[in-house]
């Protein structure tokens, strides 16, 4: 759930490296709406990382978070509109 309404929505993150998010209109989500992108390396694992979807601030919005091989995890919060420049939470 992106915007805190309580369905469902869906991020697509395609191979040229960018995310949109597609909104849950109850019977359709609709066209999307470009969020980030230069994420291309992430699309598998086998570049610089994977990236997961989810509520990291308790605000019922997901968050990105950026795992990279490295062992980091960044949360990059979710403004609305787009992820915020992120914040390094731990090193695994």
């Amino acid at each position: 759930d992106v915007d805190g309404d309580g369905k469902a929505d869906m991020l697509v993150h395609t191979k040229d490296g960018n995310i949109a998010v597609r909104t849950n209109r109850g019977t359709h989500w609709d066209s999307g709406k470009h969020w980030s992108g230069g994420w291309d390396l992430f699309i598998d694992g086998t570049g610089l990382g994977v990236l997961w979807f989810g509520d990291a601030t308790g605000d019922g919005k997901a968050d990105m978070f950026v795992h990279t091989k490295d062992g980091r995890v960044a949360v990059r919060t979710n403004r609305n509109t787009y992820f915020d420049s992120g914040k390094v939470m731990i090193t695994l």
